[in-house]
């Protein structure tokens, strides 16, 4: 048996030792061929694939196809490996945050004095960068690893928790990167403070009173409580990514969430090499008294940025959270042209030998004691909320007792041998076979004496049924599958690979081991090439090695450096493109804030001596900028309300005035007046309460005077 795949395949470490010792005697030479019996069930497989999505594989093809001829070996292309890379990379981020988490402080000067302190010291800062790029490899990569699962189709079904358990998993790390970069308290995290309340103020009406709660907090001394709780978000949120990730695998069999050695390694030096290339720094501290500035920001955890301001942002917060709830819907819209099909299992056929239990990647098939009084002592019993339909139990069954919903073992053989007799008999040349999964049916090669038959996966033929094809009457034999790491059901292509080179049961038979049968495990779009290129003859093959010394022999560390060099390159860009350039707010703009966060302690007093109406009145330079009318009825019910109000003026020399008037007498109540040299990007406050402080950007303080001070 020949192969001529870019590498074979071994069998997981636990692969042997989950199969009973009863397999083994059944694989004998002298024990029986399977055989096949007629029956009405489904004897031909026909994709269920649906087009947009092979179109979009499509797509994802052609980006991976370059990186398959960099790398030059299928096995090492780093795009078959995003879901461990992502389980790598979270790991090295919460590793990392709790280091960072022994250090920090609570406050708002007191955080950004930790993070500057971090930032001081060799270590602690490569180990901050080291966090912050891998936290946005974890976004990327993620995104990847999902697009890559939807345009295979593996989502559905019984793929349900997973898929939703991921969507979950991505908005869960979104959000805590987001508080990540709140806690350092830099421009950056207050330009997302800026962003987020005005978007609040806009779309809620709960938008004002937050607006006030941060005011209140920033100009007095309450900012360890604004941090406590981000803290605790931030670190209770990553403690849900641990029990959603528990969702993400718990119906895997044997879920490969570790990388190997060889990857851990350069993944990791790549990782400390860019933290140290480009180091993260400080932006300044935020300022309460001055607009946040050009500053460098992150477009995978800020990319709300994009929107130019949060006045055009609730449409982009609508139309994502529309996309993330679709998203998560997918596994029950109808992108299938039938119902996924399931496994079922004949009792009467089943010999209890628990080679489909071993095989199955999904936890489908459990082996319960024998009850209706059998010779076996054991019978297989499906579990159809676990069955994806990949059919890789069909290929381990000798007695042929599985079957899927509309694809019957006994009649797959049936049909598929009456197919190559027939072939057979109108063909003098040559005739080949090639047996391949549904992701490679589509590309069918268009030559002749080449017939294909799929399958919903690789794995489902037996290798028996491998061998009668060439003794019914094919010259040689493709078994065609998807490339290592790549499988579309998991694990289909790697028991193939066991089967056929008699690392695992079922076995090829010995008398086919040196027959024209080639392995290929390749991209589907790579599919027609070995298959209508040269055909080697019987004579000119030679026995190919066996798996694990293939695998030995592509696990050296040369054969990685080219996928670790293309995976620096990428790591190098995402680190330069989380620190664009941005600024929130045009060039000359200051702004004025109207702050009532309790109106009525200092104007109480004299709102309540009797006034039929009353209006607020805001004056910026003489002119009226802003005014509110409160009716008696609702000042006796509910006084003045506390109030928030911006208004952007030109830097110059400005006064302001702010204050309270009755409109039955025209005398007033002057909450605030300022005569004010207005900065570049400053931020005015008018109308604090006399019971706040505020400390202004040159360390200046100001209090309101009293009511008695400011009747006129």
């Amino acid at each position: 048996m020949n192969s001529q795949s870019s590498q074979d395949l071994d069998e997981p470490k636990s692969a042997k030792s989950s199969v009973p010792t009863t397999t083994e005697s059944m694989q004998e030479e002298d024990a029986p061929e399977a055989t096949f019996e007629p029956t009405d069930h489904g004897s031909e497989w026909h994709s269920q694939r649906n087009r947009i999505l092979i179109a979009l594989e499509n797509i994802l093809l052609a980006v991976e196809h370059p990186v398959n001829r960099i790398v030059r070996e299928p096995q090492l292309n780093p795009f078959y490996y995003t879901g461990q890379v992502a389980v790598f990379v979270l790991l090295v981020v919460g590793a990392t945050g709790l280091y960072l988490t022994l250090f920090y402080q609570l406050g708002f000067t007191a955080s950004y004095n930790a993070i500057v302190k971090i930032d001081n010291q060799f270590l602690a800062r490569e180990i901050r960068a080291l966090h912050r790029y891998a936290s946005g490899s974890l976004i990327i990569v993620s995104l990847i690893h999902a697009f890559r699962l939807f345009v295979m189709d593996r989502f559905r079904g019984a793929r349900w928790l997973a898929w939703v358990s991921g969507v979950v998993l991505v908005a869960f790390a979104w959000f805590v990167g987001v508080t990540g970069y709140l806690m350092i308290w830099d421009v950056r995290a207050q330009a997302i403070i800026v962003f987020f309340t005005d978007f609040l103020r806009q779309n809620t009406p709960f938008g004002e009173a937050f607006a006030l709660a941060m005011l209140a907090a920033q100009t007095s001394d309450q900012g360890w409580v604004f941090m406590f709780i981000l803290l605790t978000l931030h670190v209770v949120i990553s403690l849900g990514i641990a029990l959603f990730f528990w969702f993400h695998i718990m119906r895997l069999n044997r879920p490969k969430w570790t990388l190997e050695r060889h990857w851990l390694i350069g993944l990791g030096i790549i990782l400390v090499l860019v933290s140290i290339v480009v180091p993260v720094g400080m932006l300044p501290k935020a300022n309460v008294g001055q607009l946040p500035n050009a500053f460098y920001f992150d477009p995978i955890y800020l990319f709300f940025f994009f929107a130019g301001s949060s006045a055009t942002s609730g449409g982009l917060w609508l139309a994502l959270t529309l996309v993330v709830v679709l998203i998560g819907a997918m596994p029950w819209l109808k992108l299938r042209q039938e119902k996924p099909q399931q496994v079922m299992i004949d009792k009467a056929r089943c010999s209890g030998c628990a080679k489909c239990v071993a095989d199955c990647p999904y936890k489908a098939i459990t082996l319960l004691p024998r009850t209706d009084g059998r010779p076996y002592k054991s019978v297989a019993q499906e579990n159809l909320e676990l069955c994806v339909g990949c059919g890789v139990c069909i290929g381990s069954c000798d007695t042929q007792a599985i079957s899927l919903t509309n694809l019957s073992a006994p009649a797959l053989w049936q049909t598929t041998l009456a197919r190559v007799a027939e072939l057979r008999a109108r063909t003098t040349g040559d005739l080949e076979i090639a047996l391949t999964c549904e992701r490679h049916a589509s590309r069918v090669p268009n030559k002749p004496g080449v017939e294909v038959i799929a399958l919903p996966c690789i794995a489902a033929a037996h290798p028996d049924l491998v061998g009668r094809l060439l003794t019914t009457g094919a010259t040689q034999v493709h078994i065609v599958g998807c490339p290592p790491e790549d499988c579309g059901h998991r694990e289909g292509n790697t028991w193939m690979e066991a089967r056929l080179t008699r690392q695992r049961a079922p076995r090829l038979r010995k008398v086919y081991a040196d027959s024209p049968i080639f392995r290929h495990w390749l991209p589907p779009d790579e599919f027609p090439i070995p298959v209508v290129a040269s055909r080697p003859s019987p004579s000119a093959s030679t026995s190919s090695t066996s798996a694990q010394d293939g695998r030995l022999l592509a696990m050296t560390g040369r054969r990685f450096l080219p996928a670790f060099v293309l995976i620096a390159v990428v790591f190098a860009v995402q680190a330069l493109l989380t620190n664009i350039p941005t600024q929130l707010f045009p060039a000359e703009k200051a702004i004025v804030q109207l702050a009532l966060v309790d109106p009525m302690q200092s104007a109480g007093p004299w709102v309540n001596t009797g006034a039929q109406s009353l209006r607020l009145v805001f004056e910026a330079d003489g002119r009226v900028m802003w005014e509110r009318r409160y009716s008696m009825t609702e000042l006796k019910t509910s006084g003045i309300a506390s109030m928030l109000q911006e208004f952007s003026v030109a830097p110059g020399e400005h006064h302001f005035k702010f204050y309270l008037v009755r409109d039955e007498d025209g005398r007033s109540f002057v909450l605030d007046e300022q005569q004010v040299s207005v900065q570049d990007k400053q931020i005015v406050p008018i109308g604090l309460d006399c019971s706040i402080t505020w400390r202004g950007p040159n360390g200046s303080t100001k209090r309101c005077v009293t009511a008695v001070e400011n009747v006129k």
